[in-house]
């Protein structure tokens, strides 16, 4: 078990890290974690924040970690149908679409 999800989560966060890396107004830091930091350059973590929690999906605000002043957000790694989901809100977001 433990062998097959280190697995799935590499796969799914190398997945992740292409994709938002495509996506202007964000700063995909790499990880070998199951968490991806991300910093936003254009909007403040509460807007991006709340943006996502009306559509579905929790995300990290990271101002509390030391030296991150409320511009980044920690995403958990999912299933692939829950990363796509993410994506499509960064997407929305990019666009300054609702």
């Amino acid at each position: 078990y433990i062998e097959n999800s280190k697995a799935y989560i590499e796969v799914e966060r190398n997945f992740l890290l292409k994709e938002l890396s495509e996506i202007e107004g964000i700063k995909v830091y790499p990880t070998k974690t199951n968490f991806i930091l991300i910093k936003l350059l254009n909007w403040n973590e509460e807007y991006v924040f709340n943006f996502f929690l009306e559509r579905g999906i929790l995300i990290r605000k990271c101002s509390s970690f030391k030296e991150l002043e409320g511009d980044h957000i920690r995403a958990a790694i999912k299933s692939r149908e829950n990363n796509m989901k993410l994506l499509y809100i960064f997407k929305k977001l990019s666009k300054g679409e609702n």
